[in-house]
């Protein structure tokens, strides 16, 4: 087909709609760097085996180079899919450093170039190994048109999902089929080397990888006829080459089996319906089947002393191309091994073909460890969605992973499509981004409900008078003490899907995540179902907590201001009044409105210090101030008779290592710890005879801090009190409140010092003591 017939059949197209074949290296490099430039999201590249090499030679090429950097740095995503094999390994580890990502599928075709909005195809190879005898390509497909991308996009989509991890068939060439190739031409080098010094070698252990046609038949035929009983795992595959190709042999040893002069044969298979027929024949011969639902990534037929293995997909009973052979008793003992452990775990041939056959779908649980399999299983669920969907994430991070991989986006559109009643929850850990993010998918409208809206305002009526839309998606933050490690997906209550974190600190799900855990198993689900719901309604019962807390915090700053209003002139009037008279009988009853002003005044201060507290609002200012002064002055307003404490029947001391202690702190905070301190001493050895209470400082050289301590010899603390005595509201006595000494840790605390209480030893009341630093 020429350009110009491709021109031709296209004509209706205008100059941005088109298909043409480009020519020349430097117009198809021109016309690759032009759909770099162009692109705004991702370009996704398909790459077969025979053009690879190639690929990497063209991106080493300055101009594409300097595309694939541009595009980085405006945020473009770059996927490749190609075919690993041992032979460009070393290409395709660099190209795993230069692009996104890259998988590898087997056998792989396609030659193209997609993005958003341009495709470009390869027409032929285009490898620059000259063993191959193939030049460079000189003409390429390229198109821009919508319909054909989308087409292509969505061919992109099915072998991107049939791909595998570069990094998983990297290791498994360099781990396994290489070492084996290597230990293979050891042997043949050793026993060269024996048979020209004419000595000869006799090898009793070897492992060996055959590609021959004839000698992967013989030596399949050979485990058939030497053993006494076969271990396969392998897939539908394996049992249709069987089938085909070795019947006889393996019929011979089922029909031994039925004579007692073998063992028989044991088969464990992915049993599903395009192989059913020919499980049920190989159960009436007499082998045993097994059915296990995900097979090791490896088939092999374990013999008394042989092991036969390879790694292909052997699809619709193909012939493999590679055959790993051994007798070495390591090998043996390792596959055996696997075997017993599958043998075990996987389910009766005849249970799974009843299931089949009445159409029921098995209970289980699946360990699924392939993270593009767990996106891919999470996407198959979502669309299978009837009723309801229940999501957890385990973090933020992994809230917006998902965002990034288009679930979110999924969920909106599940949630606004016409005649969808599937009803969305989400818990999650908030962050900045989210709290926004709650508002929009909260606030979608279904399009049912855009229909009715544009309906109304075509006739005129106002948009205010349209309903509220009704919410599908309802989004719950978690509180950090209810986090998980987990993020959990469970569908209609029937399917439940539990993913790992591995580490949050990735940008792709697939780096994040570990191992997932898949079941439809009632029980199961339902039990995570019981999760979810409880954690829903513990977040319900916090944002209730909060909105109470809120209003209880804004009523009782409200409270105490304007109780703080009418106390000081209260005060300030009393003072003046209780100057002026003479009566002694009066001056009592004054002292008595005094002593309960002050109280009360005590009791709102109280109040709006807790309530900054537990806002964080609470603070400190700090100044230079000499302690010994502080507690002085504070003592003499004890000596007052207008003070609210009773000081008649307590003696109080002041004992003072130094009287130069000079702190740098709030000077009215700590004067109102000391207060609080003294307060409680002299209330507690109330109606004592004889009762003595002492403020002590003292340097402590060590720590650089100056400890005061408040000694009373009253009642002690109560011992219910004391694990819990600097808590809110902790106290026994009917004249407290219980916040000063809750106040007077977060005081000390703000001061970068400690407090603490003990009843003294000899039975006799507490002390107190709390240090605070030196100033330099």
């Amino acid at each position: 087909m020429t350009s110009k017939k491709i021109t031709n059949i296209h004509s209706s197209h205008s100059d941005a709609q088109r298909i043409k074949i480009v020519h020349g290296l430097q117009n198809i490099i021109k016309s690759q760097s032009q759909l770099f430039e162009n692109t705004k999201i991702k370009v996704d590249n398909c790459i077969n085996y025979d053009n690879l090499t190639s690929s990497i030679s063209l991106v080493e090429l300055e101009s594409i180079k300097e595309s694939i950097i541009e595009a980085k740095k405006r945020g473009l995503t770059i996927r490749y899919i190609t075919e690993i094999r041992e032979d460009n390994i070393e290409y395709c580890k660099e190209l795993y450093l230069i692009v996104d990502e890259l998988r590898h599928l087997d056998r792989l075709k396609s030659n193209f170039i997609l993005s958003e909005s341009e495709y470009i195809s390869h027409i032929g190879y285009y490898s620059l190994n000259e063993k191959r005898g193939k030049k460079i390509i000189s003409e390429i497909i390229y198109s821009n048109i919508k319909s054909f991308i989308k087409e292509q996009q969505h061919i992109f989509n099915i072998l991107w999902n049939k791909a595998i991890p570069a990094e998983n068939k990297i290791k498994e060439i360099e781990n396994s089929y290489i070492v084996l190739k290597i230990e293979n031409r050891e042997n043949l080098a050793k026993q060269k080397i024996l048979e020209e010094e004419g000595k000869g070698l006799e090898i009793n252990y070897e492992a060996k990888i055959i590609e021959k046609p004839n000698e992967i038949i013989n030596r399949i035929i050979h485990l058939a006829e030497t053993s006494s009983q076969l271990l396969i795992v392998s897939s539908y595959g394996g049992m249709q080459l069987i089938y085909n190709n070795f019947f006889d042999h393996y019929k011979k040893i089922l029909d031994e089996y039925k004579t007692g002069e073998s063992k028989g044969i044991k088969w464990i298979c992915n049993i599903e319906k395009e192989n059913l027929e020919i499980a049920k024949i190989f159960l009436k011969m007499g082998m045993q089947i097994h059915h296990i639902k995900n097979l090791p990534p490896i088939n092999f037929a374990l013999g008394d002393k042989e092991i036969n293995a390879t790694i292909e997909e052997m699809e619709k009973g193909k012939m493999v191309q590679s055959l790993l052979t051994s007798n070495e008793p390591l090998y043996i003992r390792h596959f055996l091994s696997v075997f017993e452990n599958l043998w075990y775990s996987s389910m009766n041939a005849t249970d799974r073909i009843a299931e089949l056959e009445q159409d029921i779908e098995s209970e289980g649980i699946e360990i699924i460890r392939n993270p593009f399999e767990v996106q891919q299983l999470s996407f198959n669920l979502l669309k299978s969605t009837k009723d309801e969907i229940l999501i957890i994430f385990s973090t933020a991070n992994a809230f917006h992973r998902q965002e990034k991989a288009g679930l979110i986006k999924f969920l909106t559109e599940i949630a606004s499509e016409k005649g969808n009643n599937v009803n969305i929850k989400i818990m999650t850990p908030v962050d900045n981004k989210l709290q926004d993010t709650k508002r929009e998918l909260e606030n979608i409208q279904t399009d049912e409900e855009i229909e009715e809206k544009d309906t109304k305002l075509e006739y005129g009526k106002e948009e205010k008078n349209i309903q509220p839309n009704s919410k599908k998606i309802h989004i719950k933050f978690i509180e950090s003490q209810l986090q998980t490690t987990i993020s959990l997906l469970i569908v209609d209550r029937k399917y439940s899907l539990a993913i790992e974190l591995k580490d949050d600190t990735k940008d792709t799900t697939y780096e994040a995540i570990g191992l997932a855990t898949y079941s439809n198993s009632k029980s199961t689900v339902l039990s995570y179902v019981s999760m979810f719901e409880t954690l829903w309604l513990q977040t319900e019962l916090f944002d209730l907590l909060k909105i109470k807390d809120k209003i209880q915090k804004d009523f009782i700053n409200i409270a105490a201001h304007e109780l703080r209003t009418p106390i000081q002139p209260i005060l300030g009037m009393s003072d003046i009044l209780y100057s002026r008279i003479e009566d002694n009988e009066q001056k009592m009853l004054l002292e008595s409105i005094i002593r309960n002003a002050k109280r009360l005044k005590r009791l709102t201060n109280d109040i709006l210090d807790v309530a900054k507290i537990e806002t964080g609002s609470f603070k400190i200012k700090k100044e230079r101030f000499n302690l010994d002064e502080l507690i002085t002055n504070l003592i003499a307003q004890y000596k007052t008779s207008t003070k609210e404490i009773d000081t008649n029947n307590s003696n109080l001391v002041y004992l003072a290592e130094n009287r130069n202690f000079i702190i740098d702190g709030d000077k009215e905070k700590i004067y109102q710890v000391l207060d609080n301190l003294l307060c409680n001493a002299f209330k507690f050895t109330k109606g004592l005879q004889c009762a003595d209470i002492t403020i002590k400082t003292k340097k402590d050289d060590y720590n650089n801090v100056i400890i005061v301590s408040v000694k009373d010899t009253g009642t002690g603390i109560d011992k219910e009190i004391l694990p819990k005595l600097f808590t809110k509201f902790a106290t026994k006595s009917v004249a407290g409140t219980g916040l000063g000494l809750y106040i007077s840790k977060n005081i000390i605390k703000a001061h970068d010092g400690t407090i603490w209480a003990e009843n003294n030893l000899d039975g006799e009341g507490a002390i107190f003591r709390f240090t605070l630093p030196i100033a330099p």
